[in-house]
């Protein structure tokens, strides 16, 4: 069962993580986003917790590639 794709969990990703990680860390943020090894982890992170949480099916996780490569 996908209870969301790979479309809306990116934008969620960028509009919740990424935009408030820029509001309160606005110099670390352009760091951040240079840092693609670093971009690659977090994303990674965000899709395994989602997995957890149920909302993403592990078939998702493991076949997706990663959009920060």
């Amino acid at each position: 069962m996908i209870k969301q794709t790979k479309k809306q969990t990116l934008k969620q990703f960028k509009e919740f993580y990424l935009n408030d990680f820029k509001k309160s860390n606005p110099i670390e943020y352009k760091a951040l986003r240079r840092d693609k090894p670093m971009m690659r982890q977090i994303w990674a992170d965000h899709v395994d917790a989602l997995n957890k949480e149920g909302i993403l099916t592990y078939n998702q996780v493991y076949n997706w590639t990663n959009p920060f490569n």
